[in-house]
């Protein structure tokens, strides 16, 4: 099982479309692939038409392991499978598709255990990593998207990561929150003691412009991102009605026009990114 984080300091770069598009394409070719929702908004959920209810939401499932670690009752928690709500009837049309699972956010318990997470210092960061582990042999991927900030979710995140992509958009500010996560990735094994290992696997430029439309910033970010080794991924997403349209019907644009240039442009990142991982794991 690979666990990727999606993030970005700032927020309206399109993490959560781009997380479940990522996670529709690698399921509809036969993975096993699990959504975590670690926003408070909670929209991850949502675009998979999956209305996120307790117990079966992350927030529950932090608090949850935060109070049996308290009580000394780790063995008394259900796995994480549990919570998951199945959405895999939606690669239905898909030929030998895999399985598409989603624990969505409730606001209000995903902010308690934000702060219950912060009050506990770097050892609670591992909360949802110890969650997983467990769950190993059951998805081949997990996909986390984060809030557009460097809370304790984020950390949370980060800790759980094994790989962790930004996500940004042709604005200078974007990009520089790109670097921040990148920089934020690069701290975790110092700050949780060697246990939690995340690598910086590159930067996704979403709504990007056709060449005929790129503006002066465009170009700033580009030299931003290869300034700051933010390893850009050559596969773009660019502005598209469809993405929005697909997002309105609970499915991803993967999933419901998978012929669309959209969809193609989801595709070739996937599959660009797997290649990338792939590469790492050769050169490891």
């Amino acid at each position: 099982m690979q666990t990727f984080v999606l993030a970005n300091q700032k927020g309206g770069v399109g993490k959560t479309t781009t997380t479940v598009n990522i996670g529709a394409t690698l399921a509809s070719s036969g993975a096993r692939v699990l959504l975590i929702d670690l926003e408070l908004q909670g929209q991850l959920g949502v675009s998979l038409g999956a209305i996120p209810r307790k117990p079966n939401d992350i927030g529950s499932a932090l608090l949850d392991y935060i109070d049996a670690w308290d009580a000394q009752d780790l063995d008394s928690l259900p796995p994480l499978t549990e919570r998951a709500v199945d959405r895999s009837q939606l690669l239905k049309d898909f030929e030998n598709p895999g399985t598409l699972h989603v624990i969505g956010s409730v606001m209000q318990l995903t902010e308690r255990a934000r702060t219950e997470i912060a009050k506990r210092g770097w050892e609670a960061t591992r909360t949802l990593r110890l969650l997983l582990e467990p769950i190993q042999n059951e998805y081949d991927f997990v996909l986390i998207d984060t809030p557009p900030s460097a809370d304790a979710l984020s950390s949370v995140a980060l800790a759980a990561a094994d790989y962790v992509i930004a996500v940004c958009n042709p604005r200078l500010m974007t990009a520089d929150g790109a670097r921040v996560v990148r920089n934020n990735t690069e701290r975790v094994p110092d700050r949780t003691g060697g246990l939690c290992l995340p690598k910086f696997l590159g930067t996704v430029l979403n709504e990007a412009k056709s060449p005929s439309k790129r503006s002066d910033e465009a170009d700033e970010v580009d030299a931003y991102l290869k300034k700051w080794e933010l390893s850009p991924f050559e596969s773009e997403i660019r502005t598209s009605d469809q993405i929005s349209a697909s997002y309105g019907v609970s499915r991803p644009i993967v999933i419901d026009e998978p012929t669309f240039a959209a969809s193609r442009w989801y595709e070739d990142l996937t599959m660009e990114i797997v290649e990338r991982l792939r590469t790492r794991s050769v050169a490891a």
